[in-house]
């Protein structure tokens, strides 16, 4: 039986081409996301984890009792994604219709980048960056520059950068707040400036404040431009990951632009994850505090760490920080031999566009252990170069 090539076209171009033959099909409608696929294929290789940059997970007995929050599973009530989005809404600060529900933050930036971007958009990415922030955008068919947060500039937005990206042409900004890897908080007068450089050339800010929570007086993007879009969820900063309870907050009809997408995606939302993120959006301000002083406690042992090993560690406001350890340095066979040697991660910085450093945390159980064996193998490293 010949084979025969079909074309589709689904979400400005993205999907490739389809292979059609013996009854299958073969699809890859996006390029690989290198950093996630290699998290989950190392993370469960390691005993000493100084790579996480996610709370551990919080136990579902903090919330209540679990099987009186759910009752009966029955169905999907859109009643219950409405009582969702108004917590959400009571807890950022923007009008429950500003709000749409997501499966996560990874769900949330799909959904907008579907909701904003397209083929042949322009958007701008700030770099060092989140790999997930570009490639949401580039799976939808968006034009993807970036521009720069350098070390240099303690990691705040360099606004020449940025200009230059809007001037040729980019109608999305998209960056993150707390800064992933820095753990850097956006300076508010630099905040205000890209928002009022986006508008003055037609561009709308997206912000990822997936880690905003993890500072006593979380800024969001709304409190800067009523047309900004923020992501966000329970994961990160509460160790709710497994609820995958999201959210987007944009301008009302953007919000209903995310719903959309989100049918196409999974359809209709889990009711487990909304009745149990309701209930510690219940909660929220305990929950706040107890995340805000485990942030201190392990930024304070990060900080004392990094002065220990001669590193200079970003001037983070989060558990987890970036380190340059120069530009010879070649983090990912470093990491690599860290795993094979001594069963120990942290997070190359290569994937974050920041070649030669490595994003360190200092939140998981096993993190003194795991940042003292990193130390250890950094110091063997700068040895071995001495006697070379």
């Amino acid at each position: 039986m010949q084979r025969a090539r079909l074309r589709f076209e689904f979400a400005a171009d993205t999907l490739r081409d389809l292979d059609h033959g013996k009854n299958s099909f073969t699809l890859n409608p996006f390029a690989r996301i290198e950093y996630l696929e290699w998290a989950k294929a190392q993370y469960a290789r390691v005993k000493f984890d100084a790579a996480s940059n996610g709370r551990p997970a919080m136990s579902l007995a903090g919330l209540g009792e679990v099987s009186r929050l759910l009752g009966e599973l029955g169905s999907y009530q859109a009643a219950l994604e409405r009582e969702a989005e108004a917590a959400v809404a009571g807890w950022v600060g923007c009008a429950a219709s500003d709000v749409a529900m997501t499966p996560g933050t990874s769900g949330a930036l799909f959904a907008v980048a579907a909701a904003l971007g397209g083929r042949g958009v322009r958007v701008a990415v700030e770099r060092p960056t989140y790999e997930p922030l570009w490639r949401a955008f580039q799976a939808v068919g968006a034009a993807v520059r970036f521009f720069k947060r350098p070390s240099a500039n303690a990691f705040q937005p360099d606004l020449a950068s940025l200009k230059t990206a809007l001037t040729r042409g980019a109608r999305v900004v998209v960056l993150s707040n707390l800064h992933n890897p820095s753990g850097v908080a956006l300076d508010r007068g630099v905040y205000k400036d890209v928002v009022a450089l986006a508008s003055r050339h037609g561009a709308r800010v997206v912000v990822d404040e997936v880690f905003g929570d993890l500072v006593p007086r979380p800024v969001r993007a709304h409190v800067f431009s009523r047309e900004a879009v923020s992501v966000a969820s329970l994961t990160k900063a509460y160790g709710l990951g497994a609820l995958r309870f999201g959210w987007v907050a944009a301008p009302p009809r953007i919000a209903a632009r995310v719903r959309e997408v989100v049918s196409y995606t999974m359809g209709t939302h889990a009711f487990p994850s909304l009745r149990l993120g309701i209930a510690a959006l219940a909660r929220i301000q305990v929950l706040h505090r107890e995340a805000v002083g485990e942030t201190t406690r392990a930024r304070g042992s990060l900080v004392a760490w990094a002065k220990r090993a001669g590193l200079n560690l970003s001037p983070t406001s989060a558990y987890f920080g970036l380190v340059d350890v120069g530009r010879r340095f070649d983090d990912r066979a470093f990491i690599d031999a860290l795993i094979r040697k001594r069963a120990t991660i942290s997070a190359p910085g290569s994937f974050f566009g920041a070649p030669g450093c490595l994003r360190v945390s200092a939140v998981s159980p096993s993190a003194p252990k795991a940042l003292a064996r990193l130390a250890a193998a950094l110091g063997e490293r700068v040895e071995a170069e001495a006697h070379s």
